[in-house]
């Protein structure tokens, strides 16, 4: 419309100058007999431009829709929006047990826990307490059952919402240990006993200075899996294989697994005296409870030992903390090693008692 008006306005202006007698623009003017004519002609011309030009301001801009372009901060029409929801991974609902509380990582309100695990924090301050919180219960890394509950952070009470195994099938096998009564309720830092198929459990929650902490233990024997006797007489080889450090007792800081090495599978520590293995122990750790776990004890000919315990906390002689030590005896030999995991590498410390 802007360019119509202003086109005509202009050829107004030229016929008036020349006196009419003009076809242009697809315009045909008459020839003008009056000066007056003239006159009102070109003042017409010049409303018709002034019009042309101020129509541009009056119109409203093209939208999104119409010009197919997207509007700033909006998405293209079949790409997801950039917004809030897309930043990050979309959260999972604790109300009801669904696989996506299986999937082996700890995300927002499910925290995967080991057992065996003295001190994990389930739920950190900055983070609502008003819906349900999950804990996934791991053995060797694998899930095999879940807990959801809720806190009640005014009357330092937990209610257990249901337990689950991993098919999301209802779990009825579980006790409140501390006290009896009502299994659903948990006073603060009381025990609920768990039984997911064959292995029983102890999970101890507590809600302090804003957080809450959980203790996993397990209470019912579940051997770990052994290594091959073909695997352990080659921990005995020289040189060893890869994962597997030998360290002669005395030694202060080895380190055993260093930082670019994958820390998801067992790794091996023959004990050597004099510069000849008394013995081998083999670990798995699991980073995200700081947690280490013996899988094996062996003598130089792979005869497994059961001459090992916690020194550190007793219990479970199988499950160290971060920087536990264990106590292993070799025969005659009687040694302490202490484990810990730090800025990716995990170090040792070997000495004969």
């Amino acid at each position: 419309m802007e360019t119509t008006l202003t086109t005509a306005g202009i050829a107004c202006i030229i016929a008036a100058i020349v006196g009419g007698g003009l076809k242009a623009f697809a315009i045909e003017i008459p020839a003008l007999q009056s000066g007056r004519r003239q006159a009102a002609l070109g003042a017409f011309g010049v409303l018709l431009v002034a019009m042309g030009l101020g129509w541009n301001r009056l119109s409203p801009t093209t939208s999104p829709a119409s010009s197919g372009r997207p509007a700033s901060g909006q998405a293209p029409a079949g790409q997801p929006s950039a917004g809030p929801a897309s930043s990050g991974q979309a959260s999972v609902s604790t109300a009801e047990c669904t696989p996506a509380w299986f999937a082996n990582s700890s995300s927002g309100r499910i925290k995967v826990i080991e057992s065996g695990t003295a001190d994990a924090e389930v739920l950190p301050p900055d983070q609502p307490k008003d819906d349900p919180v999950v804990v996934v219960v791991t053995e060797d890394g694998k899930p095999v059952g879940a807990v959801a509950f809720r806190v009640f952070v005014s009357n330092d009470l937990f209610k257990i919402t249901q337990v689950v195994n991993t098919s999301c099938e209802r779990v009825e096998t579980f006790r409140n240990e501390s006290r009896g009564g009502d299994r659903y309720v948990l006073q603060n830092d009381d025990t609920v006993e768990l039984t997911f198929g064959p292995l029983k459990y102890t999970l101890t929650l507590g809600y302090h200075s804003g957080s809450i902490a959980g203790r996993l233990i397990r209470i019912s024997l579940a051997a770990p899996p052994q290594p091959s006797r073909d695997d352990c007489l080659a921990w005995f080889r020289s040189p060893p294989p890869e994962r597997v450090t030998v360290v002669e007792s005395g030694t202060a800081d080895a380190e055993l697994l260093p930082p670019d090495k994958p820390k998801d599978g067992p790794f091996v520590v023959v004990v050597t005296e004099g510069g000849r293995a008394v013995g081998a122990v083999a670990f798995k750790l699991y980073v995200s409870n700081d947690l280490f776990k013996i899988v094996q004890v062996v003598t130089p000919r792979c005869e497994p030992l059961e001459t090992f315990r916690n020194e550190s906390r007793g219990g479970d002689r199988r499950i160290l903390q971060n920087w536990d030590t264990v106590e292993v005896t070799f025969g005659a030999l009687k040694y302490t090693l202490r484990l810990g995991y730090s800025s990716g590498s995990i170090d040792g410390q070997i000495d004969r008692v």
